[in-house]
């Protein structure tokens, strides 16, 4: 299986079956010293093959796929969400603040502590990206997305993750892509 067909299926497992008709999947990309562009795909395999020819810049993609009128990945474009996700920061390098996690082993141990294993566990270079896929989809609408979000920061802080990572419209790293921080050397984002 080459990459793009391991990234459509990662797409397929995280945003939901594919339904142009509905939703499309919102990719945003940048070089150093770039502002962040953005493009919506109806397919998650054009998605994924325009995602691995970034070379050498951030590429992030919209974890709740957007409506198919949508034309920016605010909440209020949001169509469904179809996984709690998180993120574990580790390590002293790519990141703002203080870190408590010092190593990928230990985020490691800390998710797997929790009663529920992730779906899919991605390492995105100073972090890892948790994904619990939901039974069913959630369609989203004024009315549950601060529910949502709210059920997301309890789990989060009680998780252990990031706690600026539980908006709806949140972005994450795209996998089989790179991680290009300033001062920092390239990593490859990979599906553990």
């Amino acid at each position: 299986m080459d990459k793009i067909e391991k990234l459509t299926n990662f797409f397929n497992l995280v945003c939901g079956e594919e339904n142009q008709d509905t939703h499309k999947i919102e990719i945003r990309y940048a070089k150093e010293g770039e502002h962040l562009k953005q493009k919506f795909f109806k397919s998650y395999k054009e998605a994924s093959a325009f995602s691995l020819k970034q070379n050498g810049a951030n590429v992030y993609f919209g974890v709740a796929p957007r409506k198919a009128n949508a034309s920016s990945g605010k909440k209020k474009d949001c169509y469904q969400l179809t996984s709690i996700f998180s993120d574990v920061d580790y390590g002293e390098e790519g990141h703002k603040g203080t870190v408590k996690i010092k190593t990928m082993n230990d985020a490691i141990n800390l998710i797997q502590t929790f009663e529920h294993r992730p779906s899919v566990l991605v390492n995105s270079g100073h972090g890892l990206h948790s994904y619990w896929k939901l039974d069913e989809p959630v369609i989203l609408d004024n009315d549950n997305i601060k529910s949502l979000e709210n059920k997301m920061l309890y789990f989060i802080h009680n998780f252990g993750g990031d706690k600026g990572t539980h908006d709806i419209s949140r972005i994450l790293r795209v996998p089989y892509t790179y991680n290009c921080k300033p001062n920092c050397p390239q990593v490859e984002v990979t599906i553990l």
